[in-house]
């Protein structure tokens, strides 16, 4: 029963045995780097957000033999890494980050980004424009899109109007690349001592 957005009074509720851990955003951040690194193996171009990674593939289908067999080899590479991985495809950068979100495993194809989207719920949109909305009684990006562009200004802002023209690829969308180090260091944490180089041949 524990969601995000619980309470730590009301995790414990439902989960007494539960353990708790303060959110360390510098490892976080240092995590998504590293994955990034890694992700340099499947793409040239990987954008860092603040929870996730973009990975513009277009370009390299063909190397890897097709996107089922790219999106197969993301989420297996990240995973045998540790980390838990939610993705989407999309033919824009934000509706890939939606996707994800809120319709985790879709691959939606060029042709079918219109239909992809308008599913979503309001709530993709940033929490003033999807409470606005809500009082409205709009629950989709769908119906959000079917009122005139006047009037869609008025309730949910110029910002959220160009979050809606990005993720439909009606706007550009342009974010900038991670830039690859130099040199690469990372630290590995063993899971004992070690005395003697041979230990670490591994």
């Amino acid at each position: 029963g524990v969601a995000p957005g619980t309470g730590v009074a009301a995790a414990r509720a439902l989960s007494p045995a539960i353990t708790l851990l303060a959110r360390d955003r510098p490892r976080e951040a240092a995590a998504l780097r590293a994955l990034a690194c890694w992700a340099g193996k499947l793409t040239s171009r990987v954008a860092v957000l603040t929870d996730g990674l973009l990975l513009e593939v277009g370009t390299c289908l063909r190397l890897f033999g097709g996107l089922e067999t790219l999106y197969t080899l993301a989420l297996s590479g990240a995973t045998a890494q540790g980390f838990s991985v939610v993705a989407a495809t999309a033919p824009t950068p934000l509706a890939a980050e939606w996707l994800a979100r809120w319709r985790p495993g879709m691959r939606c194809a060029a042709d079918r980004l219109k239909a992809c989207l308008d599913e979503l719920p309001v709530e993709a949109l940033p929490v003033e424009a999807a409470t606005a909305l809500g009082r409205f009684g709009l629950r989709t990006l769908g119906e959000v899109r079917r009122l005139p562009s006047a009037a869609l200004s008025r309730r949910v802002g110029e910002e959220s109007l160009r979050q809606l023209g990005r993720a439909y690829g009606e706007c550009v969308d342009p974010r900038p690349d991670f830039v690859f180090p130099e040199r690469f260091a990372q630290a590995l944490t063993l899971p004992a001592p070690v005395d003697q180089a041979a230990a670490l041949l591994f």
